[in-house]
């Protein structure tokens, strides 16, 4: 017998030969067992190698690339940049995701053990991922259909609100799971534990545009996270599981029921006590829900327009990496010069006097047919409304557009009594937007210039135009720049102007004639008087006299920058202006003659607090009328207030003397005015229609002192009452020095020129541009008289008296 050395010995065979005659008796005996046992066998195999070779794909980044440890360390979350009030108020935020980013010491203690009991019980003992929770997952809820919850562990749902899932049809889960496993575990390579709580309770989002639990807090406890009790701890964490679903704003009763969860959970991972539990689980919901957003809150037309100047602004600034700044991410801090306590006063008159208002203006046209519903009227709104935009964008025919707005849909409607829902068709929508009164309040601080106050409309979510800078008809409110270039061509206050009624040429060489509104005519008014009732007649006399080129001239030095025709009935303030125009004009009185334009931004912050630009708004300023000139235009308004259109500030408001202003009311009462000034505040308040036809059709009511003015008065009231803002109530002006007050020596209104106007004596110092006018004339005045004491003059050639006969037979001629 031949052996062969390669070959085994019996021995080693024995085992092999009995293991395959084995195989080989199960597969003759159950051949479909030994198949299935194969085929599995071999399908376990490949499904291995499959799984290997995708994890590696998604770890290597064939699905897209993952962040390194250095992209995690550069995490930068989307966070809104805040406006600031001058007294450090919250006014507002832009954002495209409403988040405040906080440290985690600003953070309730009680938050994160809510969160942690909850959401992840292991969260300081595992790395990322927590595998006995997978394990739980997959044979309880997947293997016996069991729901035991999600195995995602805090790291992992840090990385779903900070990474978008991507696309991968049917391979999005698996793909976006194992994209978590690896990145959960890096981020805890980068992160320690706290600063992992810390990204994760800024970046979660409680639905409605909220993310972080800052916004949150604020939002539904109107306090800080650092302030939030257990109970509201466990409500917010709560409500992670489904923020629409445990919504205490929607579902109350479901949310009570979650928050019990959570404090059971809390309870059961140590953190409460068995009888604290029981106790807090009885405590009913108290929630302070305020809305926030672009459309809700205080300032909104104000922020708007900061909205659109920071913008403006931020497009010359880059950052160092030369990237732009974003308004709506960089979590920029803003500070205004608003005074929070100001524009809710502005606010809250607006609502109550425009309230009131509406209610007597819609009962004037009850049962009467609006001139406002015609289709000329209504078809530039419908052409300007989104509904058409967006249909003509589409392509739709103009006639199948306006046939639309006929059609009756379900809409929300502003009210003064809240906002109806409703099924109304847009065209009347538009009708009932037009049939409302509105509103425009803008307030300054008389020396800075600074914007205190602003208030654009009645409601900003449903009415966006913004009537601060709105450009209607001015009326009255104008006439003061009259007599003030009237002053500062040389006219005295006492100088008296007929008010008996006048015709003239206009500029379509057309006859017209000034019409005082209460039709009274008549006798003779000083500046004083004339200012004080408003006499049409007399205003257009002294533009007159004082030439319409001056006078246009004065005005676009102290601010107004509209266009104003050369006309005489620029005297009736005919022209269009802004209420900002207004405003910055008569804060020119109050500020001795000084011009200054308003402001609103004080500086810009970085998110870590670095300043990006500051605004110096100390300089700038520019000499628009001389010190004397506005020290009489002042105490002219002033009279206004104290006897003339705008009385009812003491007498129905009781507001203390120290108030200059004007009303204003222009033609067919279609715009209100009331512009007046304290030596600390300049306010103006604009009332009318959003068109010159929504208008009352009495003077009684349509007239600037009983539409502009008690907003105005109102909102006096309760900066009287503040004692914070004591620098801006009424207190008397600074006295005229006595070179002044005489030259305002004499009655407002007489029957006849019958009265000298008293002599006034300048003393030393005291002479300002007018008083240099002044005494020139009367320098002029007193040669004259001396050239005429020392003329030669001859006797006068007397005739003999006629005795009583010679009147009889008269006298004889020789």
């Amino acid at each position: 017998m031949n052996k062969n050395p390669n070959s085994l010995s019996p021995k080693t065979k024995r085992p092999s030969s009995r293991f395959a005659k084995a195989t080989q008796s199960f597969r003759k005996k159950h051949p479909r067992i030994h198949l299935i046992f194969r085929v599995g066998l071999w399908s376990g195999i490949f499904l291995f190698v499959v799984t290997l070779g995708f994890t590696l794909a998604v770890y290597f980044g064939a699905f897209g690339r993952l962040p390194g440890k250095e992209d995690l360390k550069k995490i930068n979350t989307r966070v809104a940049s805040e406006v600031y009030s001058a007294d450090g108020k919250l006014i507002g935020k832009y954002y495209l995701e409403n988040r405040i980013f906080v440290d985690i010491d600003s953070i309730s203690p009680h938050v994160i053990h809510a969160l942690v009991a909850t959401e992840d019980e292991r969260f300081f003992k595992h790395k990322g991922v927590d595998f006995r929770s997978l394990s739980r997952v997959f044979f309880k809820t997947i293997l016996m259909g069991k729901n035991t919850g999600g195995g995602s562990t805090i790291s992992q749902q840090l990385i779903k609100n900070i990474f978008k899932r991507q696309d991968h049809g049917f391979f999005t889960i698996p793909i976006t799971k194992l994209k978590e496993i690896f990145i959960s575990r890096r981020l805890e390579k980068v992160y320690s534990k706290d600063e992992l709580l810390e990204l994760y309770l800024n970046t979660v989002p409680f639905g409605n545009r909220i993310f972080g639990i800052e916004v949150a807090s604020n939002r539904y406890f109107g306090k800080h996270a650092s302030q939030l009790r257990v109970e509201e701890a466990a409500l917010l964490v709560g409500m992670l599981k489904g923020t629409g679903t445990y919504s205490p704003i929607k579902h109350p009763k479901k949310a009570l029921k979650r928050r019990n969860i959570v404090l059971n959970q809390l309870e059961r991972n140590g953190y409460l006590s068995k009888d604290k539990k029981t106790k807090l689980q009885n405590v009913p919901l108290k929630i302070k829900y305020h809305k926030e957003g672009s459309n809700e809150g205080v300032a909104t037309y104000f922020r708007e327009r900061v909205r659109q100047d920071v913008d403006a602004i931020l497009k010359q600034l880059e950052k160092e990496d030369g990237s732009p700044y974003n308004l709506y991410t960089d979590g920029l801090k803003i500070y205004t010069t608003i005074d929070s306590k100001i524009q809710a006063y502005a606010e809250n008159a607006v609502q109550a006097h425009m309230s009131r208002l509406q209610k007597l203006f819609d009962k004037h046209w009850k049962r009467r047919r609006k001139p406002w519903t015609k289709a000329k009227s209504i078809q530039p709104f419908i052409k300007q409304s989104d509904r058409y935009k967006k249909l003509q964008a589409q392509g739709v025919p103009i006639k199948k557009i306006y046939d639309s707005f006929l059609d009756s849909v379900h809409m929300q409607i502003f009210t003064w009594k809240g906002l109806r829902d409703t099924i109304i068709s847009p065209k009347d929508s538009v009708v009932h937007y037009l049939s409302l009164l509105n509103s425009g309040v803008l307030a300054l601080d008389t020396r800075s210039g600074a914007v205190k106050a602003w208030v654009g409309g009645i409601d900003f979510h449903h009415l966006k135009y913004d009537h601060v800078k709105a450009k209607r008809q001015v009326g009255s409110t104008f006439k003061p720049l009259i007599y003030a270039a009237a002053l500062r061509a040389g006219h005295r206050p006492c100088e008296y102007i007929s008010n008996d009624s006048l015709t003239m040429l206009d500029e379509n060489n057309k006859y017209w004639t000034p019409n005082n509104a209460e039709g009274h005519y008549g006798g003779y008014y000083s500046m004083s008087g004339a200012l004080a009732h408003s006499v049409n007649v007399a205003a257009v006399r002294m533009v007159m006299e004082a030439g319409i080129a001056p006078v246009i001239s004065l005005a676009q030095i102290n601010g107004f920058q509209s266009t104003i025709p050369k006309v005489p009935s620029i005297a009736l303030g005919s022209m269009n202006g802004s209420l900002e125009e207004m405003v910055t004009l008569y804060s020119t009185f109050a500020r001795k003659g000084q011009v200054k334009e308003p402001f609103f931004l004080t500086k810009i912050e970085t998110a870590d607090g670095k300043e990006l630009i500051k605004f110096d708004q100390k300089k700038n300023f520019v000499q628009g009328m001389s010190p004397a000139t506005s020290a009489l235009m002042t105490n002219m308004l002033e009279m206004v207030v104290d006897s003339g259109t705008a009385r009812r500030l003491h007498t129905r408001y009781h507001l203390p003397s120290g108030i200059a202003g004007k009303t204003g009311t222009t033609q067919g009462q279609s715009d209100g005015w009331f512009i007046g000034y304290t030596p600390g505040l300049v306010m103006g308040v604009w009332v009318g229609g959003e068109i010159p036809a929504v208008r009352f059709r009495s003077l009684s009511l349509g007239q600037g002192a009983n539409t502009a003015l008690p907003i105005w008065g109102l909102t006096m009231q309760q900066i009287t009452k503040d004692k914070r803002l004591r620098r801006y109530r009424p207190r008397p002006f600074p006295a005229l020095p006595d070179s002044l007050a005489q030259l305002l020596d004499c009655p407002s209104f007489v029957e006849s020129l019958i009265i000298e106007e008293p002599e006034v004596k300048i003393l030393p110092g005291e002479e300002g541009i007018l008083d240099k006018v002044l005494r020139e004339r009367r320098e002029r005045i007193r040669k004259r008289k001396e050239a005429r004491k020392h003329k030669k003059t001859y006797p006068r050639k007397t005739k003999k008296k006629k005795k009583w006969w010679q009147k009889v037979f008269g006298r004889r001629r020789n």
